[in-house]
């Protein structure tokens, strides 16, 4: 839970006043308030509070006299808003004010500012939320993968160290119901006549079913299904299922959802894989990956053990071949011709004995091995000790070429035999035997091999999310699993329409490089539309591809090329293809490699493709974050505006974005910032209904269009944009413009995530674009008012002026006319008369000297005709003289400044000095001007008792310490005020006011 407290619930709306001021004292200060919260002038005391409706009805009246009788009774800062409320309720106000401990009072709470305090807190808590249980759901699901993976490569090895079939498949069906929580799990192997299966292993069945329950392999079960639609098999309901009916297996143990895949085998199926549970359940394509996945391990362990199997069946053959072969016993002379030779002849070579008795025995042996035969039998003839052997090839009658193993012993010296005797056999079906032997062993190495470098590769896989390693990866192992020459991967683009390849293996980095596969284009657009594997012993001269590509397939020495497609969930992903530069053909047991690593490919790359969505909208919503607050820092108009459609064009990669404003006035769009699309034709204004854009911001929703040139509103004069996005610009409701961005390559397709991000954008960028114009408008009323005061004072100025030369030449001129009257009418009075008007006249002369001080006050002339300096000198002297006061000027301006700066800033030093000696008990004031490039400064410092200035601007504002007409001089010119003091410490007023003309900036 997200505390709240009365604090946080203060409302913005509440402004405070003192006792005895009036609400018409706050009529031109611009202030909004619901509520004034009245204080002490003299300890800021909090007094009560007075509603705006009361004080509009008594605007002259003091805020003292409109506070209500019976005063609220505070709550306290950290109350929990539920005891305000109630507070509310049982007082029946509107409104209470908050104290904090030490019983200062903060600020009001009203009914308003409460509710606004807890909707923001339950916000809050509904997007903690949101955020907390979406994170658990991928940390969840990712967990779950990532234990399916590891049971796959642990299935693996164990079916690599040689675990029997049997123990493998008890193993592989525990596991799977330990894994994806099922209560039961099968094995069902085909019998030999095709009709049925049985349950070969089994978890979770009664007792006795394993070895010998069967279920049918037609459409009586949900294994006959799978078997018959060659594809796996999900059951939601078996209750409702119409595909095929409940076999008794599933019904009799309470079967509801399940799922099945198939064992495939060499020549046939070996049988189903199954997995069920008595809740209903919807299997995901994930559980039939994974189901699958442990189906190709048991099927891999089945073929191995059966080709080992075919091992064992040959050598007994080739024993028993051996054991029961004639052999053929010869007797020739010393010239080779034969004398006799054994019935078996007859039944080994098809000739007679007689049609071969009389003829050279050499006639028969195959002229590549004749010359070796006449060497060793000449050998025998020579070293009668010597029986030399050789394997030789003996034509056939049927004129084949029978291969014998023969061995030669001279007996000329015999008399019972008198020729050279040769005991030769039949071999050739002991080569062969042999031959098919060292082939079989052969292939039994190359899938254990297989069995490795799979069961390694799924490890490796699944250590890695990055879609890259994962792709140079499987292109690895395909080219050096299937022997080819050179290998490569490559995914969908544009909805399907085309291929980019994403990784290869054995081709130079130029050969593919920039390469785009369009569908139906070759053998991989091929496969990519059809989703079936193509195999071709010579690309170039195949008739079923069209060749596009044969430059490519010459320039890399192309011949044979096998290809699969990479599926998961609906259509094909992309393609793997292998090829090789001479004919050899890819076999079946190649295209099976193949198919397997394409199935760890799809899951892999699923997975890597979420990992890769996951942070790409991770990044995403970073970079709103900082465009939030990079649109929150800035209040600069077309600052605001560009930062918008930069980032919305990054946000979907875009090719160019575009910002309307909507003028009221007008009624029309305008557009006030671009980026991207330069080339593009630009419309200035755009009219209710017209394009996407004014569509958009008649109906003030968002709209997507993925086809712009079939929009029936479309703007014909933009032929190259292919798709377009368009949100509304909304502040309560209000439409302030419309956001367009779009896309002019060919097949872009915006989607509803994309939609979801760009009104993540809008949100804070129209409130933001709102708070640009408010201060737009707070810009312009504020030079206005600066001008408005600056002609102000300078009318001042100019009355002062006039007023002034009144005082000391009219009036001056009709002192001194008294004056002379005054003394030709003293020549003729008496003595005592003319005293009394010697007293007059000294009257005459104090009023003269006062309407001249009078003069100087309003306007001196010296500031006119001398200047600033010479002014602030004039003005020290003469108040030093009247009070005693020690005040030097220093410093300099560097020539004469502007009338209106030269006046103000003499005001400034008179009301200051005034406020000294009024207030600040000093002895000794020092004022200093000085010059800096475009400005001008001016301390006025004195050595009197200062003062605490945050708690006298607290409890009276500038108007307590004097400083309302110094504030207004230094607004007007556009300058700056510093002021310094403490107690005991004296005062330090500096001012700086720039040459420019503020208003003309």
């Amino acid at each position: 839970m997200i505390p709240l407290t009365a604090r946080q619930a203060l409302s913005d709306r509440v402004v405070r006043v003192t006792a005895t001021m009036r609400p018409t004292d706050l009529a031109e200060s611009g202030q909004e308030a619901g509520l004034y919260a009245v204080c002490d002038e003299e300890d800021g005391n909090f007094l009560g509070l007075v509603p705006v409706q009361v004080s509009t009805r008594f605007p002259n009246r003091i805020f003292a006299d409109l506070l209500p009788r019976s005063s609220l009774v505070p709550v306290a800062a950290e109350s929990p808003p539920e005891v305000v409320y109630q507070r509310m309720a049982t007082e029946g106000v509107g409104a209470l004010p908050v104290l904090d401990e030490q019983g200062a009072f903060l600020g009001a709470i009203t009914r308003l500012s409460l509710l606004e305090a807890l909707l923001r807190r339950e916000q809050l808590l509904l997007a903690h939320a949101r955020e907390l249980a979406e994170r658990k759901r991928v940390e969840a699901e990712l967990q779950a993968r990532a234990r399916q993976q590891a049971v796959v490569a642990e299935l693996g090895q164990r079916a690599l160290v040689g675990t029997d079939l049997t123990t493998l498949m008890k193993e592989a069906v525990a596991l799977i119901a330990q894994t994806i929580d099922v209560e039961y799990c099968k094995v069902l192997e085909l019998l030999p006549d095709g009709t049925a299966l049985r349950l070969r292993a089994g978890v979770g069945w009664k007792e006795g079913s394993v070895g010998e329950a069967t279920v049918g392999a037609g459409t009586d079960s949900q294994a006959g299904w799978t078997l018959l639609s060659n594809k796996p098999v999900i059951v939601e309901d078996l209750r409702t299922e119409t595909r095929f009916s409940g076999p008794p297996l599933l019904i009799n143990h309470g079967v509801v959802s399940g799922m099945s895949v198939i064992i495939r085998g060499k020549e046939r199926p070996f049988g189903v894989l199954g997995a069920h549970t008595t809740r209903r359940r919807t299997f995901t394509q994930d559980d039939i990956h994974f189901l699958q996945a442990i189906a190709n391990v048991l099927a891999t362990a089945i073929e191995r053990i059966r080709m080992e199997e075919a091992l064992r069946r040959s050598d007994r053959y080739f024993r028993s071949i051996i054991g029961n072969t004639s052999d053929i016993i010869q007797v020739m002379n010393d010239e080779g011709t034969l004398h006799y030779i054994s019935p078996s002849v007859e039944r080994v070579l098809g000739y007679k004995p007689e049609e071969v008795i009389g003829k050279n025995a050499f006639e028969f042996v195959h002229p590549e091995d004749s010359p070796d035969a006449m060497k060793d039998f000449a050998k025998a003839i020579e070293h009668p000790a010597v029986a030399p052997s050789r394997e030789l090839r003996i034509r056939h009658k049927d004129g084949s070429w029978r291969i014998f193993e023969g061995i030669a012993m001279n007996l000329l010296h015999d008399p019972d035999v008198g020729g050279v005797v040769i005991n030769s056999r039949d071999i050739t079906e002991r080569k062969r035997a042999q031959e098919e032997q060292q082939r079989l062993y052969q292939e039994a190495e190359r899938r254990q091999q297989q069995a490795e470098a799979f069961a390694t590769l799924i490890l490796d896989l699944a250590a890695s999310l990055e879609l890259d390693t994962v792709l140079e990866r499987l292109v690895t192992k395909a080219k050096e699993l299937s022997q080819a020459d050179l290998a490569f991967l490559a995914l969908v683009e544009k909805e399907g329409q085309s291929l980019t390849i994403r990784a290869q293996a054995g081709a130079s980095s130029s050969l593919l490089q920039g390469l785009n596969l369009l569908r139906g284009c070759g053998m991989a657009g091929q496969v990519l539309s059809t989703g079936e594997p193509l195999v071709t012993e010579d690309y170039l001269q195949d008739p079923r591809f069209s060749h596009e590509y044969d430059a490519v397939a010459r320039a890399g020495g192309i011949v044979a090329q096998a290809a699969v497609p990479i599926v998961h969930e609906g259509p094909p992903l992309g393609v793997l293809l292998v090829a090789r530069r001479t004919p050899r053909p890819f076999t079946p047991a190649d295209l099976e490699v193949l198919t397997h690593l394409a199935d760890a490919a799809s899951l892999s790359c699923h997975h890597a493709l979420f990992y890769h969505q996951a942070t790409s909208r991770a990044a995403a919503l970073e970079r709103l974050w900082q465009v939030g607050q990079a649109l929150n820092q800035s209040l600069a108009l077309p600052e605001t505006l560009d930062r918008i459609v930069q980032a919305a064009r990054e946000l979907l990669q875009a090719d160019f974005a575009r910002l309307g404003l909507w003028d009221e006035a007008a009624q029309c769009l305008t557009f006030v910032a671009r980026a991207g699309g330069e080339a593009l034709p630009r419309r200035e204004a755009i009219h209710l209904g017209e394009g996407v854009i004014g569509t958009v911001a008649a109906a003030r929703r968002s709209l997507i269009v993925n086809d712009y040139q079939a929009f029936p509103h479309r703007f014909p004069e933009l032929p190259t944009i292919t798709a377009i996005i368009s949100v509304p610009l909304l502040v309560e409701e209000r439409l302030i413009g419309v956001l367009n961005v779009g896309a002019t390559e060919p097949g872009r397709a915006f989607t509803a995530e994309d939609l979801q991000l760009l009104e993540l954008l809008v949100q804070p960028a129209a409130i933001a674009l709102e708070r640009a114009r408010l201060y737009q408008e707070l810009v312009t009323y504020r030079d206005q008012l600066r001008a408005l005061m600056t002609r102000i004072q300078k009318a001042k100025e100019e009355e002062a002026k006039r007023i002034a030369h009144v005082l000391h030449d009219e009036a001056g001129q009709l002192l001194a006319s008294i004056h002379i009257a005054l003394e030709q009418a003293a020549s003729s009075l008496p003595p005592p008369v003319r005293e009394r008007l010697q007293e007059v006249r000294g009257l005459l002369d104090q009023v003269e000297s006062h309407l001249r001080h009078l003069s100087h006050e309003l306007r001196p002339t010296i500031l006119d005709d001398l200047g600033l300096f010479p002014a602030l000198q004039f003005l020290a002297q003469g108040i030093s003289t009247r009070t005693e006061l020690a005040i030097t000027v220093k410093g300099s301006t560097g020539g004469r400044l502007s009338s209106a700066i030269e006046t103000a800033f003499y005001r400034i030093v008179q009301e200051a000095l005034t406020n000294v000696t009024k207030h600040a008990k000093a002895t000794r004031v020092r004022i200093q001007l000085e010059r800096e490039d475009t400005r001008v400064h001016c301390s006025i410092q004195d050595d009197g008792i200062g003062f605490d200035v945050p708690a006298v601007l607290a409890r009276r504002g500038d108007r307590g310490l004097g400083l309302i007409g110094i504030h207004e001089r230094i607004n007007a010119l556009g300058g700056t005020l510093h002021l310094t003091s403490a107690p005991g410490r004296g005062t330090e007023l500096r001012v700086t006011i720039p040459l420019e003309d503020p208003a003309a900036t």
